[in-house]
């Protein structure tokens, strides 16, 4: 079960700065946990443990199972090299933060009442950590997802966390400058950090505490890709429906035709660059709210509603095993062995890993080969390095020949 959420969170304030409407369509829709959400609630929680019982070596971990306070619930976890090696980037952040000569003080999983100072009723959050660094506050927050890479500059969410954070220390304690760092290790193996100066700081709370001044009952909608991504009324949401709408048929401006009927597809090997690179920059969020609508489709009928069109169906069916079906029991069926039952297969190199002590990855890294994947297609602020296609070299003359044909046999 998901946990409560204020209001305006500081979580969703990317999303209620730019979308106003999105607070009131959102509110009677219940939070859900996703596989990805619970996932990433597990590792702030192993980060969290870690802090606390001063381990600063999460590798140390790998293999054994220790107790979290997940939410409400005691989580049993046995620790894996990945994640450990995740939160072992969070923690190496924090170490340098901690045992710096002019640390003053610090909190980790801090609730920060952020409400008050701005005059905005029901905002409060979880800060993963904020600590006073001479006259700088840091902000420091864990992302767990790969989806988006997240920046700390203008981070609506580190903002509030900062402000909550600033107005909870005493008088004699000077900030002159606060400092977001975000550590998204699956997306980036660095953290990234942004540093305002004070004047900067209060510019983007009072960019904040505007946007949230205007959120009213009858506050209108305000689609858009990074507002939208995570909404929950998606689905239901007109105004992000007409959007993604209007991107997918404006992309194509007379070389597609959509009726109600059947869209007739373009030929996107014609497409110019121009168009082909719209395409791919709005993809995430058409095939994102086209998710979102089969969802609440499936929602409605499922409760006993209708879509004109569409109806729910059984899914393929699996076979298993019933509770008679033993080894043994087959085995004596068949007149066999129970070895005939059991396929024998050599673990991944991943999943051994996950297995191994401390130190155990380096024993077996001689007995390994790496094999390069397949060349995916992502954005320029991708940080991993390019791949460099010289079609021109297959067709230039050597020495005035033609090159050597190139076979596959």
């Amino acid at each position: 079960m998901a946990a409560p959420h204020a209001k305006l969170s500081p979580s969703s304030a990317h999303r209620w700065t730019r979308c106003a409407g999105s607070v009131e369509l959102e509110a009677g829709i219940p939070n859900v946990d996703t596989e990805y959400s619970v996932d990433g609630t597990i590792t702030h929680a192993l980060a969290e443990y870690c802090l606390n019982n001063d381990i600063w070596t999460p590798s140390s971990l790998v293999g054994k199972t220790v107790s979290l306070q997940v939410r409400n619930d005691v989580h049993e976890l046995l620790v894996e090299a990945d994640r450990a090696a995740r939160v072992g980037i969070y923690l190496d952040h924090v170490a340098g933060l901690l045992l710096h000569p002019d640390y003053i003080t610090h909190a980790v999983e801090a609730r920060m009442e952020i409400g008050a100072s701005l005059g905005i009723a029901n905002c409060f959050g979880t800060a993963d950590l904020v600590a006073l660094i001479g006259t700088t506050l840091h902000v420091v927050d864990y992302k767990d997802g790969r989806g988006e890479i997240v920046h700390p500059d203008g981070n609506e969410q580190l903002i509030l966390y900062g402000q909550g954070a600033r107005t909870c220390l005493p008088p004699d304690m000077k900030v002159t400058d606060v400092t977001l760092t975000i550590v998204q290790p699956k997306t980036q193996s660095r953290p990234e950090s942004h540093t305002y100066t004070m004047p900067e700081f209060l510019e983007q709370v009072a960019r904040i505490k505007a946007a949230a001044e205007r959120i009213a009952p009858d506050s209108p909608r305000v689609a858009g890709e990074k507002q939208c991504r995570f909404c929950k009324a998606r689905g239901v949401c007109p105004e992000a429906k007409s959007l993604a709408y209007e991107k997918a048929a404006g992309l194509f401006a007379g070389e597609v035709i959509v009726s109600n009927t059947t869209p007739v597809p373009v030929d996107v090997t014609q497409l110019p660059e121009d168009k082909l690179v719209a395409l791919l920059e709005h993809d995430a969020f058409i095939r994102q709210t086209l998710d979102a609508c089969a969802s609440e489709a499936k929602r409605r009928i499922s409760t006993g509603g209708s879509v004109a069109g569409f109806k729910m169906v059984a899914g393929k069916n699996s076979r298993s095993w019933s509770d008679t079906g033993t080894p043994e029991a087959l085995a004596a069926a068949l007149h066999c062995s129970t070895d005939f039952f059991y396929v024998k297969e050599r673990k991944t190199p991943a999943a051994l890993e996950k297995e191994l002590p401390s130190g155990g990855k380096k024993v077996i890294e001689p007995f390994i080969v790496k094999t390069s994947g397949a060349p995916v297609l992502v954005k320029d602020s991708d940080k991993r390095q390019a791949l460099v296609y010289n079609a021109e070299r297959l067709f230039d003359a050597v020495d005035g020949e033609a090159p050597a044909a190139l076979s596959f046999m």
